[in-house]
């Protein structure tokens, strides 16, 4: 398989804003970018490599493999390096997101400067109440996040309208989770 630049990630990028346009919602599949041979990081990578450019950072803050494929993103992209805190977008591994607490969130002038989180999907599963818009009416689903994680994400989407935006990608696709979206933990 090969990365087409102009036709994947087009792909990727209708499937990203389609995501936002429906939060909760899984969009895709979505092409892989031959970075890495994980399918889950490699289809972050290509999500990654469709947003991001020479204005822009990305932070990886987990090492190992996904600190290799954050590397060899910036090389496609012309991406900087920042840490959490300073990044533009911010590489998450499974079971991580709770590096949210950290991230950018802009302010209630400015809250485009949030950062946008890359997350794959993690082994937690909560079920969930998401509001706001792009919803028509509260939509119940399961996300795959741990309890710890969505805690971080609604920290810091508490000040609306700042926060930070959150991509899930797994193998099914892409899940937005925009910093408009309200979420509420659902005991089944």
């Amino acid at each position: 398989m090969s990365w087409d630049v102009v036709h994947d990630s087009r792909a990727v990028f209708r499937a990203c804003l389609s995501a936002q346009c429906r939060p909760g919602d899984t969009v895709g599949p979505v092409p892989r970018a031959g970075l890495a041979t994980d399918p889950t990081l490699d289809t972050v990578a290509a999500v990654l490599v469709s947003l991001l450019d020479d204005h822009l950072t990305l932070a990886a803050p987990f090492g190992g493999a996904v600190g290799s494929v954050a590397e060899a993103i910036r090389a496609v992209t012309g991406a900087g390096c920042a840490s959490v805190g300073d990044a533009d977008f911010v590489l998450v591994t499974p079971g991580g997101l709770a590096v949210a607490s950290r991230a950018r969130r802009g302010t209630a002038h400015e809250p485009e400067l949030g950062a946008t989180l890359i997350a794959c999907h993690g082994p937690g599963r909560t079920n969930v109440e998401l509001s706001g818009p792009g919803l028509a009416e509260p939509a119940h689903t399961t996300l795959p996040l741990a309890a710890d994680e969505l805690w971080a994400l609604s920290v810091a989407n508490s000040s609306p309208p700042a926060g930070v935006d959150v991509f899930l990608v797994g193998p099914s696709g892409v899940t937005a989770i925009p910093r408009s979206t309200t979420i509420v933990e659902e005991r089944r």
